[in-house]
């Protein structure tokens, strides 16, 4: 009775001083993909649904693949770190933690509790009841739901921490392969980034894949998620940039590594 009492005192303290960063977590499973944001600033929980029979794109040279069979396939080619790309590049979805298995399972799950932090997760179960829920199903191709896409991802699963920054980027294409800076900067935007541009780039690029920015940007929230998921390429700080710019140059070497092409070849 004690433990339960110091657990709802626990969870009452982190509903008034826990921090209120969105959480963020996918689950890949046998009924196919779900990705679902908490968000204490809006006081929502939203989920997107893909199902099962979606073909799902798989970057880095897999393809594309049913959602209901990308997790085994990732743990049969012990490639489950693939599941990050997988959201990051068709949802623009930059997930805290991905689980693999039933979804009806994910609050009991350890991964979930370890990676939102014991606190965090007695805020939730304390929360959840007066937290409006909202539900969205994908069941056509990918590629056919873009406009919806557009507006589901990026109005209810985009950051708050992003939004809430003056980060601005514009993104190049450096090579040949026709709609990169394109498909690059639409994930960008559906992760809550502010694009002001998208080009072609005329010069050569040494490098796959260059980001160029200005002496105010690494400190934002923005900057270490491009840090992370473009941690292939080449930094360079530049102090003649505006203070608060991102450019992104994107060369063939970076389309080859994602295998970008297969992008643009979706099974009918």
């Amino acid at each position: 009775m004690l433990a339960v009492i110091g657990l709802a005192i626990l969870a009452v303290r982190e509903v008034k001083t826990g921090n209120d960063n969105d959480f963020k977590m996918a689950v890949v499973g046998d009924n196919g993909i779900v990705i679902r944001s908490v968000s204490w600033q809006r006081g929502m929980v939203n989920e997107l649904s893909v199902d099962g029979k979606v073909s799902v794109w798989i970057p880095g040279g897999m393809g594309w693949y049913q959602s209901d069979k990308i997790g085994k396939l990732l743990i049969q080619e012990k490639k489950e770190y693939l599941a990050q790309q997988v959201m990051f590049y068709n949802f623009g979805f930059v997930p805290d933690v991905v689980v693999f298995g039933n979804d009806d399972n994910w609050l009991t799950n350890p991964e979930v509790i370890k990676t939102w932090g014991v606190s965090g997760y007695l805020r939730f179960l304390w929360s959840k009841p007066r937290m409006m829920v909202k539900t969205e199903t994908i069941s056509t191709d990918l590629t056919k739901e873009t406009e919806i896409l557009d507006k589901i991802v990026q109005r209810d699963f985009a950051d708050s921490r992003l939004l809430g920054e003056d980060l601005r980027l514009t993104v190049y294409n450096v090579g040949q392969s026709q709609g990169l800076a394109g498909f690059m900067s639409r994930i960008l935007e559906w992760s809550g980034f502010e694009v002001v541009g998208v080009d072609n780039y005329a010069n050569q690029l040494e490098d796959s894949c260059l980001v160029d920015y200005g002496n105010m940007a690494e400190n934002t929230y923005g900057f270490k998620i491009i840090k992370k998921e473009f941690s292939s390429c080449r930094f360079e700080k530049k102090s003649e940039m505006d203070p608060m710019a991102v450019e992104l140059y994107f060369g063939d070497g970076y389309s080859q590594m994602l295998n970008y092409p297969s992008y643009n070849n979706q099974p009918l």
